[in-house]
Formats: structure tokens, C-alpha cells, sequence
């Protein structure tokens, strides 16, 4: 909130943070993850019409991105354990249009895209990894198999800057038109990042699981869904208008504060609540499972959990105080054949999002453990 009121220099703040991430010559920075794939997709040279892969589980605007700029989002289904698609339904998805494969890490889970990857080079295919969920610290700055690498530093994400993002453009040459179209856009009013600074700190304190659990009943009481009034409350971009929306550049005080995430070592932070995650799914029963639990890489951003009943869970959690919600800022992606995203919808259908609270682990794992009893609609 203070840089707000003296932060300048945003080209020496901007190239201080490309230099710092990844190998310092192929990093940009954006006003966010929607911002720089829209400039992408402004400068590559795909003819109208063609396909991209995209996961069926995945953010709508990325799939209104893609469709705006006259292409066609293809979804591919993802394996629930791992959260990736299988090599026979990538090839399948594969056709004489397709230019691109945009898979999207979730849910803090992160897997090695190499074989698809080499597959989808194989075909002509340029690969994107959106890494929006799934920042770690500088252990991880993108695949060595992608071509564009995209991180969110939003407002729920980890290491959150209250927006901005960072793009890697292997290409050098669509790196460069990519960072001209950005550097025209213009930049972020200092009011409106006041207010999303203040809005925040607000939301923040309120949190927590006393006085979440007393908000939750006041909106209830209200007569309006405390779920959907929290979900609305933190959306990056309302409204219809998402071009004029995302087609900003960072202000000084939006890149003081990303500065300052890059320069934080969370890798304790990450570690913590990795163990936090596991613990809490140590105690589903087997006939329970939270999505991406077969991955590789799990850093539990937010725990997704199939379950029976997902009212009753999510009711049981929130008197509890915890944000447990069932609405989400993914879609399942419609597809042009039968079975594209048949896994993900129908586990989104019975999905509960439970939070992952280091400093609450031992309630949380108690009012769990009272969850999954078997007496519990949670219990398959």
C-alpha cells in the first residue's frame, strides 16, 4: 500500500525481475497469466480455425482466449490420480489443425511433461505449460519440454503479488512482437491498485476461522450462498469486457510488490504445507481420494476431494470455519467427441475444495478424521 504512493521506475523494476527468473533472456513480465497469453495469440501466425489442446479441466477465460483470437479449444481428458492425459488420448486429440497443447498444472500439482511433450513436438505441436497453480520458488521456472511457460502471481495463488505474471517465450522472435504488444497496452491507475490492496487486506483478515465462520453465517443469514458470495469476492477479472480488462501493463506498485515474492525463499513455506496436504489425505478413507493424489509433485495450493455427499461435506467444514467450498474458477471443457473430459466431469460433479491450513493442521485433521467417519455422507 505505501508503494502506491511512491513506487516509479517501472522499466528498471520490470527488467530487474525478468533478469531474475529462469536464465534471465527469456522472461517477461505481464499484467497477468490472461494478459500474456492474449499477446501471445496476437502474434503467432496460426491460421483461423486451428485447434489447441487444452486440458478439460481447466480456467473458462483461457478457453474464451483461445476462442476470441479465432481458434478452436480442444479439450483433452485428464487421468484423475495424475492430473495429465494419457498418451493415447493426446495422439487421439491430435489432428491435421492442431498447432498447440496447452496443458495447465492443478491444484499444486506438477507433473514431467517430457514424453507428451516430445509427442507433441513430434507433431508440429508448439507446447504451453500453464504453471498458474503451481509456482514453487525458483526450483521450478518451467519446463525444459514447453515453448511457453506461464506463472500467476494472482491474488489466491502462492507467493501472490495481488496480481502480475511472468511469461518464458523459447522463440525469440514472438518473445520480442509479445513484448512490444504489452509495452503498448496501458499501464494500471495507482487508484485501482489501492483498492484491490485495500479489498484485500480486508478479505485477509476476515480469513481466518473464527470470523470466517461468523461471515459465512451472516451472508447466509442474508438470505444470499455464502459459497458463491466468497467466489465472486475474489475473481480476478468480473465482468464481460475481459480484453479491456487484461490488456494492462504492471504499475511501479504491482511490480514493488512481485519483486519482493521473487526475492522470498518459500521453499520452507511450500515444504510445510506439502506435509500439511498429506496429512490430510492420510486420513480419507479408501473409498475417497482427492484429485492428483498419483502426482508426482504435490504442493496441496488447495486440496480437491471427491466426495459422496459434497453439501454435507462442505456444511461440515465450514461450522467448522474453513473455507470448504464447492464452487471453483475451473470449467470442464466441452469437447467435439464424446468422452473428451468424461473423467474430470464426472469427478468435478462430486468435488469439495478443502483448504490446506498449516498454522489449523491438527483441527484440521480432527474435524477430517470426523468426515470421513462412516457414518458420514462423505464415506462412499
Amino acid at each position: 500500500m505505501v508503494a502506491c504512493a511512491w513506487a516509479h521506475d517501472v522499466e528498471l523494476r520490470t527488467a530487474r525481475i525478468e533478469s531474475m527468473f529462469g536464465d534471465g533472456d527469456d522472461a517477461l513480465v505481464a499484467y497477468s497469466v490472461r494478459s500474456a497469453f492474449d499477446a501471445y495469440l496476437s502474434e503467432v501466425s496460426w491460421p483461423a480455425g486451428s485447434e489447441v489442446l487444452v486440458s478439460a479441466l481447466t480456467i473458462p477465460h483461457m478457453v474464451r482466449i483461445i476462442a476470441d483470437h479465432g481458434f478452436v479449444p480442444v479439450p483433452v481428458d485428464l487421468d484423475p490420480g495424475t492430473l495429465v492425459p494419457s498418451a493415447s488420448d493426446l495422439r487421439r486429440a491430435i489432428t491435421g489443425r492442431t498447432v498447440a497443447w496447452l496443458h495447465a498444472h492443478l491444484f499444486g500439482t506438477r507433473a514431467e511433461l517430457g514424453p507428451l511433450a516430445g509427442m507433441c513436438h513430434g507433431a508440429g505441436l508448439v507446447v504451453i505449460e500453464d504453471c498458474a497453480q503451481a509456482y514453487t520458488g525458483h526450483d521450478y521456472t518451467g519446463s525444459p519440454d514447453a515453448d511457453v511457460v506461464l506463472f500467476s502471481f494472482g491474488t489466491i495463488k502462492t507467493a501472490t503479488a495481488l496480481g502480475g505474471a511472468i511469461v518464458r517465450i523459447v522463440d525469440a522472435d514472438i518473445r520480442e512482437r509479445v513484448r512490444h504488444r504489452m509495452a503498448a497496452w496501458p499501464m494500471e491507475r495507482r487508484t485501482r491498485r489501492v483498492a484491490k490492496v485495500g479489498k484485500y487486506l480486508v478479505l485477509h483478515a476476515l480469513a481466518r476461522p473464527l470470523p470466517y465462520g461468523l461471515l459465512c453465517r451472516a451472508v447466509d443469514a442474508a438470505g444470499q450462498d455464502a459459497d458463491a458470495w466468497v467466489h465472486a469476492s475474489v475473481r480476478g477479472f468480473p465482468g464481460e469486457d475481459l480484453a479491456r480488462a487484461i490488456r494492462h501493463r504492471p504499475s511501479a506498485p504491482l511490480l514493488v510488490l512481485l519483486h519482493r515474492r521473487l526475492r522470498e525463499d518459500i521453499s520452507g513455506a511450500i515444504a510445510a504445507r506439502a506435509a500439511a496436504g498429506d496429512a490430510l489425505m492420510g486420513q480419507l478413507p479408501p473409498t475417497v481420494r482427492a484429485l492428483g493424489d498419483l502426482s508426482p509433485v504435490r504442493t496441496h495450493w488447495v486440496m480437491p476431494v471427491v466426495a459422496v455427499d459434497p453439501a454435507a461435506v462442505r456444511h461440515v467444514l465450514r461450522a467448522a470455519g474453513f473455507d470448504a467450498s464447492a464452487l471453483s474458477s475451473l470449467i470442464v471443457v466441452d469437447g467435439p467427441t464424446h468422452g473428451s473430459n468424461a473423467l474430470v466431469r464426472q469427478a468435478m460433479d462430486r468435488l469439495v475444495y478443502v483448504p490446506v491450513s498449516t498454522p489449523h493442521l491438527d483441527e484440521m485433521v480432527d474435524r477430517l478424521r470426523t468426515a470421513v467417519d462412516d457414518d458420514h455422507p462423505m464415506a462412499a
